[in-house]
């Protein structure tokens, strides 16, 4: 397939009425997290509550039976909603194939050494610090 000029008068490669019927399309419903997020000792005593009664299940709370927006994957499109979209596209089928079955990016190992561990240790007492701070005022 040959590039072509984009938005030139024959560019195809997107469809405006697959676009227009996707915006028009009804969402599916979305439940609110059963979490507070604001930043009070309120909020932070509900949600300790929240854990306790649900035997500090996390994952249980994020990813409720219900569509919630804290579920995994909730802020994502299907890959079948893209498709109608994107199919013309020319790195279109690469594209699909890592959202379909994952992208593997390299890393570095790191070697844990007692000063990087205590650099660590140090930055996880300052945010501790701050958000005790912050509850109290």
């Amino acid at each position: 397939m040959i590039a072509k000029e984009p938005y030139a008068q024959d560019d195809d490669s997107v469809s405006l009425q697959a676009v227009v019927e996707k915006l028009l399309q009804k969402k599916e419903q979305m439940f609110p997290p059963k979490f507070r997020f604001d930043i009070c000792k309120e909020a932070a005593e509900f949600n300790f509550d929240l854990l306790k009664e649900n035997n500090f299940e996390l994952e249980k709370l994020l990813n409720p039976t219900d569509k919630c927006v804290t579920s995994y994957g909730s802020e994502f499109k299907s890959v079948e909603d893209l498709a109608e979209l994107l199919h013309r596209h020319p790195r279109w089928e690469a594209m699909k194939e890592k959202l379909e079955k994952a992208v593997i990016f390299q890393s570095r190992t790191w070697t844990i050494t007692s000063e990087n561990k205590m650099s660590r240790k140090h930055c996880i007492e300052e945010t501790i610090n701050q958000r005790k701070s912050m509850l109290r005022t």
